[in-house]
């Protein structure tokens, strides 16, 4: 990516201009799921998250949300999940989705930058 300045008395080296950071030195507590659901269902309509991912095994339900429209936003604790939703039809959708941190040390601190993520489910019925 190109040279970075160190310091060499802190040994460390200083943030890059085009490094963002979310928060500096505490790192993020609370992240941002954008959920979509596209169906003829009516809404509300039940979206159950489950902690762990399908690839490890679906975990324990971690929470229920009733989306109001076909666009809302959640928020969740660093971590991966599941979202799963039972349309009207008796079909089942799922999706994997991770929110997390990243961590970048600088001489000017800890830099968290936040990775939000976004599911889109559609009733295949």
């Amino acid at each position: 990516m190109g040279c970075r300045k160190h310091n060499e008395e802190e040994d460390c080296y200083y943030q890059p201009a085009w490094r963002t950071c979310d928060s500096y030195d505490i790192p993020p507590t609370e992240y941002l799921l954008t959920s979509t659901i596209v169906s003829t269902d009516l809404y509300p309509i039940q979206l159950d998250i489950y902690t762990r991912t399908l690839v490890f095994g679906k975990g324990s339900l971690y929470d229920t949300f009733y989306q109001d429209s076909s666009w809302q936003t959640y928020i969740l604790p660093e971590g991966r999940y599941t979202a799963e939703i039972q349309f009207s039809n008796d079909s089942i959708v799922e999706e994997e989705f991770r929110v997390y941190s990243g961590i970048h040390e600088y001489c000017e601190g800890t830099c968290y930058t936040i990775n939000n993520d976004e599911i889109n489910m559609q009733d295949p019925g």
